[in-house]
């Protein structure tokens, strides 16, 4: 069987609300172990938006009115929606990828469903946090390109301020961790509209040259996780009294494993995908803190290529699922991708340590573009930047010293051969 030409005809996003600047969020958190200036040049964040009620009650989060997870799915897909010319009714699959829904059940595919009007259609939920976008997209991508369903809607949304524990009462109260969490993190949605083309089509809209997501955290602890609230310790009164249905993050464990899991993802484009980094015009990278900037000159240096990277982190903060989707409805927005432009999705998240790399080949989001005639990816053999990231997967690089020194040690020249022993008599 023919596998289908996949495209992505639509792009949408939804930001809840007006921009909460540090200084509001440190007053309705009441952070006082931290300065403006002190967020702005470590943690690198100016503003982020939420769907909470502020000010409110700290043990008490509340919605605004209208801005659920579901809520701001259904914005984001009805943006992507309008974009690909077409009516909830066409879709036949939606898949909502996120790790705060409105409930555990029922599933918020069909909260979607039903905000979006549909008497019938395909739901399915990926329940994960910043690389369930990733999940969604390769899961959408295998339906699209057997042809078992036609138009496909992916939503990657998260409401993680609504997980912020800024309780007195609470132990962790006192811990810098929650702290930067509620500073570092926003809410978002993020939707893209995937078409299934018939071999008679004409396919249109963004190319899908490689997707790929993995988890490596085998013997390693999550760094960012929630302590309670699943089947295996339910909320409780106790759970409640210690603030255990709140986020908790361990930064020790993010800073020791976190590069690695973007090293990987750009690994990914060469190995799994046989593109080269140079062709990469740019990268969209899960934004997990505000110094992803500083992370990309590091790449460079390493690597010799331009690391051309979108940051909204300052703006958004950390959105989790949200995150890649937003940025590249921004990317499309604001007109910064010309056609034939190759874009990296990168996706990090320090859960149970995933990543996840998606690849496109941009092109206008219209039936009656014509794009160049070449869309043939390019394909190289595995390079100096593979199998250093190879070998740096094996040893475990935990920081960028050993990775610097692991990259000199495969461009250092090679030896000159020994010279061969004369028979000859002198």
């Amino acid at each position: 069987m023919a596998l289908h030409e996949v495209r992505i005809i639509g792009v949408g996003h939804e930001l809840p609300g007006d921009p909460i600047t540090t200084k509001q969020a440190m007053e309705h958190g009441n952070v006082t172990n931290f300065d403006e200036e002190w967020v702005k040049e470590k943690l690198g964040i100016e503003t982020r938006y939420s769907v909470r009620e502020l000010p409110g009650k700290f043990n008490e989060p509340s919605l605004k009115e209208g801005f659920s997870n579901s809520d701001i799915c259904t914005t984001a897909a009805k943006r992507a929606l309008k974009k690909a010319g077409m009516t909830a009714d066409q879709l036949d699959l939606i898949i909502v990828a996120t790790c705060t829904p409105d409930f555990p059940v029922p599933a918020e595919s069909t909260l979607v469903q039903d905000k979006l009007g549909i008497d019938e259609v395909a739901t399915l939920d990926v329940r994960s946090a910043c690389c369930g976008a990733f999940q969604a997209f390769a899961t959408a991508l295998q339906f699209a390109r057997t042809g078992y369903h036609k138009n496909i809607l992916i939503c990657a949304a998260d409401c993680g301020t609504m997980f912020g524990d800024q309780d007195l009462d609470h132990d962790t109260r006192q811990k810098k961790a929650q702290s930067v969490n509620w500073l570092l993190i926003g809410d978002a949605a993020g939707a893209m509209i995937m078409r299934s083309f018939e071999p008679t089509e004409k396919p249109w809209g963004i190319e899908i040259l490689h997707s790929h997501f993995k988890a490596i955290g085998k013997g390693v602890t999550p760094g960012f996780y929630m302590p309670a609230g699943g089947s295996s310790k339910p909320f409780s009164n106790s759970v409640l009294e210690k603030g255990e249905h709140f986020f908790a993050h361990n930064f020790r464990q993010v800073l020791e494993h976190g590069q690695e899991l973007y090293w990987r993802s750009i690994n990914e484009i060469v190995d799994g995908g046989k593109i080269s980094l140079s062709d990469i015009d740019l990268y969209i990278p899960h934004q997990a803190n505000g110094k992803l900037a500083d992370f990309a000159r590091k790449f460079e240096s390493m690597l010799g290529v331009t690391i051309n990277c979108y940051n909204n982190f300052a703006q958004v903060g950390n959105t989790a699922n949200a995150s890649t989707y937003l940025s590249l409805s921004e990317v499309e927005e604001k007109g910064l991708a010309k056609d034939g432009d190759m874009i990296a999705l990168l996706g990090a998240e320090s859960t149970k340590w995933l990543f996840g790399t998606i690849v496109l080949k941009y092109h206008p989001m219209d039936p009656n573009y014509v794009a160049d005639a070449s869309s043939q990816r390019v394909r190289v053999e595995p390079s100096t930047m593979s199998k250093m990231c190879s070998s740096m997967m094996v040893y475990g690089a935990r920081s960028y010293f050993a990775l610097r020194k692991m990259y000199n040690s495969y461009m250092a020249p090679a030896p000159a051969p020994a010279a061969k022993a004369s028979n000859k008599a002198d």
